[in-house]
């Protein structure tokens, strides 16, 4: 959606191929790279993810970087969902190279708990979100530049909202890094011991591996046999509607 949001249009958007744990495979990255330019066509930026919706995998940072720098490319990171787990020394790894993108997304609505809407874009060059949202050359009725370095309207796209940021502040705040940093490991450990009962359970499997708090499993009332053999999907949709 947000590619269609700021102009470029869905058409020029490539998805690229993961592995069979769902990370984006730097091999198929750097084929849709050459494929790209093969069309004459300029790659313009590439998005990683900290802890997809589903998954909630994390894509290999670091050698996305590489091929990012290697083609001239911003480097982004959705870590929306996922993105706290940096606060974790026992987990952090997830999302080694995370340093080395141009730019991070993170919501601290989501893993964090604070109130709707509350979501960062951070960017290791402040003056390009200055040139990016440009409020003070055609707005200068509402901000003055000796009002800079407190109003954030110089610096956010929404220019006159509520300051969202104050609860983040406040709830940063509140819980400190370490704090931060609990509520990722109990998500993770609350997860770890869910998957446990799941690989118990004789009529319970796992979908795919994890790494985050996402745990995707499915009913399966005759072990053994597969999707195949029974419509497991109807069913657990029915099992989703019935609890639901």
């Amino acid at each position: 959606m947000s590619i269609n949001v700021v102009g470029i249009g869905y058409n020029n958007l490539i998805k690229v191929g993961t592995d069979k744990d769902g990370k984006m495979d730097i091999n198929k990255l750097n084929e849709a790279m050459e494929k790209c330019k093969a069309a004459g066509k300029i790659p313009l930026a590439v998005v990683g993810t900290a802890g997809t919706t589903v998954r909630g995998c994390f894509d290999p940072m670091r050698e996305i970087a590489a091929v990012c720098k290697k083609n001239d490319c911003w480097f982004h990171i959705d870590g929306a969902w996922g993105g706290s787990i940096l606060f974790s020394p026992k987990y952090r790894h997830h999302l080694d190279g995370g340093d080395l993108a141009d730019s991070f997304s993170w919501d601290l609505h989501k893993m964090m708990g604070a109130p709707l809407m509350c979501s960062a874009f951070i960017t290791k060059n402040v003056a390009l979100l200055k040139t990016i949202c440009g409020h003070s050359q055609t707005a200068h009725y509402l901000l003055h530049q000796d009002r800079e370095d407190i109003d954030l309207g110089h610096r956010s796209l929404q220019c006159g909202r509520r300051n969202d940021a104050l609860k983040g502040w406040l709830c940063w705040k509140e819980k400190g890094d370490e704090g931060f940093a609990r509520v990722v490991e109990n998500f993770i450990e609350h997860a770890d011991y869910l998957e446990s009962l799941v690989r118990e359970h004789p009529r319970l499997e796992m979908m795919s591996s994890r790494v985050f708090a996402n745990v995707n499993m499915r009913y399966n009332p005759t072990p053994g046999k597969t999707s195949a053999d029974l419509d497991l999907n109807e069913l657990n949709i029915n099992l989703r509607n019935n609890l639901l």
